[in-house]
């Protein structure tokens, strides 16, 4: 949370530099915003299509934390913070020539398992490619819709060294590509039994941080992390797609050492574990 500790070296401290990190202000309903050190002082909102905007308040000029310094004490406004690191997240910032279906290089070393595409010089969906899905469908990230089928990938998989994408026309974009790293990340996939189960993510301490997507319906982008609380009760989510101020009313998750455990919540339509539905994820331990 904001200046929660050394507010005078940055605005969020993470004890490492940060190269995205998504800004939320989780009591009110708000935009959700994405900052990327490669784009410098900008924004992009996660549940709009808007194009990418500058933002005088964005920092990378720290190497403990991100956001400009000296900021008060807020713990209503939160970060979730990532640095690029080999098997585990990249960022590459590129520019698709035309239409057509182009590979472009990363540095992952290893097969990215689900990555996020966002135009930046003009309106557009945020794509997201998931190993669950294939390279025939896809989801968007701001968006509540289930898979759409479409030639977003150019029906090609992502390799150890590329990634795929079709541009609607030819402009600027971003990448953020995932993949699991054992005991650290994880990303997969689970259907739901309709009561709880556990899903085992390799991990020894749990989860800090979760976030999960109906694949085969509607469905939220939803985030916990342990910062708010991901606890044997009501559990503080986001919804990425959303303007929406954080649900403190439903249990959704539960703490589990090797990952995290999903429940059904009978009330909520918009759940986490609807027998039989299908859910990808991402986890961090």
């Amino acid at each position: 949370t904001r200046a929660s500790s050394g507010g005078t070296l940055a605005e969020f401290i993470s004890g490492f530099p940060v190269d995205m990190y998504l800004r939320h202000l989780v009591s009110s309903s708000f935009e959700h915003r994405a900052h990327t050190r490669l784009l410098g002082q900008t924004k992009l909102i996660t549940n709009t299509t808007a194009a990418e905007v500058s933002d005088s308040t964005v920092a990378f000029d720290s190497n403990v934390g991100a956001g400009p310094s000296g900021e008060s004490v807020n713990t209503n406004i939160l970060a979730h913070m990532f640095r690029r690191a080999p098997g585990f997240f990249d960022v590459v910032a590129f520019t698709a020539p035309d239409f057509a279906a182009n590979a472009y290089t990363h540095n992952l070393g290893v097969t990215p398992e689900l990555y996020i595409v966002k135009r930046r010089d003009s309106a557009s969906d945020w794509s997201v490619y998931s190993e669950a899905l294939g390279n025939t469908k896809y989801l968007k990230l701001q968006d509540t819709g289930g898979e759409f089928t479409g030639g977003v990938w150019g029906n090609t998989s992502p390799t150890s060294t590329q990634f795929y994408y079709s541009g609607v026309t030819s402009g600027t974009y971003i990448a953020y590509l995932f993949a699991s790293v054992p005991g650290i990340s994880k990303v997969g996939s689970y259907t739901g039994n309709g009561t709880s189960q556990t899903i085992d993510c390799g991990f020894s301490a749990g989860a800090r941080f979760v976030m999960t997507k109906r694949t085969n319906t509607t469905g939220n982008w939803n985030v916990w992390d342990s910062e708010r609380g991901i606890v044997a009760g009501n559990d503080p989510r986001l919804e990425l797609n959303t303007t929406d101020a954080e649900d403190t009313g439903h249990d959704y998750i539960d703490p589990d050492s090797s990952g995290f455990v999903v429940n059904y919540v009978a009330d909520d339509d918009d759940d986490s574990n609807v027998s039989g539905d299908e859910y990808i994820f991402i986890a961090i331990a």
